[in-house]
């Protein structure tokens, strides 16, 4: 879908950006000044997780505005000098347009934007303005990051328990946040996002793009009673219970996240390693 949308409507879509994300909001906007209504979405997503990457690029933030962001732990404030992009995504859906995270742009002002969701032919569309949107972002000063705990890493290579157990372990217990080297030298098993997230610290983008191309259908198929968000711009993979799964026991929906992830650890493994060696 691409529409073209009028003050209200960026306003309200702005709102289903945050309300609708499950990994990450990504806001792009010179001017901020962050209305009640806004914060509290923001402090919803903060509370499930969420990935909050804010980048501002005007002036420097009223004292006021930079309070309501510390509040947020898993929000990046990041400043970018020249800034003049304004734009709104999360995972699924974004807004190019005119209009600043202001809230005198959405009570004075006439603005315009464009909205797009990621499906179909518009995949390539939202691909591009990931791509120009983490540009920016690796090119900006951090001022505030993700206020994260102190964590406990397991090492694959180094720990004399099976990959089932450590597995195990991982997901039985919230004081453990890292399983490296899994399923192989270059990848990690974080509680980033969902109940396990695989990230690749591996230089071979291009074995990584057709990774994509080649599992992520067949993933789609076979694992249909997860949720699995896989990354355009990092290839990162998100796993999450599915919508309509529940369990009668905790052990058995332990039983069920470790199914799907050694489904999907074997089929990176394994494709990896062949691309690797042909």
């Amino acid at each position: 879908m691409i529409d073209i949308i009028s003050t209200r409507g960026i306003s309200y879509f702005i709102e289903r950006v945050i309300d609708e994300a499950q990994i990450e909001i990504i806001l792009l906007t010179p001017y901020l000044s962050i209305s009640e209504g806004l914060l509290e979405r923001l402090e919803r997503a903060d509370q499930k997780k969420i990935s909050i990457k804010l980048v501002y690029g005007k002036s420097e933030l009223k004292p006021s505005e930079k309070n309501k962001l510390d509040s947020l732990a898993n929000c990046r404030l990041l400043y970018k000098e020249g800034l003049h992009a304004k734009a709104y995504l999360n995972e699924n859906m974004g807004i190019l347009t005119s209009m600043n995270l202001y809230e005198y742009s959405e009570l004075k002002n006439n603005e315009l934007g464009v909205l797009f969701s990621k499906e179909g032919e518009n995949e390539k569309l939202y691909q591009k303005l990931t791509d120009e949107v983490n540009l920016i972002l690796h090119n900006s000063e951090i001022k505030k990051d993700f206020s994260v705990e102190e964590e406990k890493h397991l090492n694959l290579e180094t720990n004399n328990s099976s990959p089932s157990a450590m597995l195990r372990e991982f997901l039985e217990t919230e004081e453990i946040t890292e399983l490296l080297q899994f399923p192989m030298p270059g990848i990690r098993l974080t509680k980033k996002y969902g109940f396990a997230s695989f990230e690749f610290d591996m230089d071979q983008n291009e074995i990584l793009k057709k990774c994509k191309e080649n599992l992520h259908p067949f993933f789609e198929e076979k694992l249909n009673t997860y949720r699995i968000y896989w990354k355009d711009y990092n290839f990162d993979i998100y796993l999450y219970n599915g919508q309509n799964v529940s369990f009668a026991s905790e052990e058995l929906e332990i039983e069920y996240q470790i199914r799907g992830v050694e489904r999907i650890a074997e089929s990176l493994h394994e494709y990896i390693l062949n691309s690797l060696i042909f």
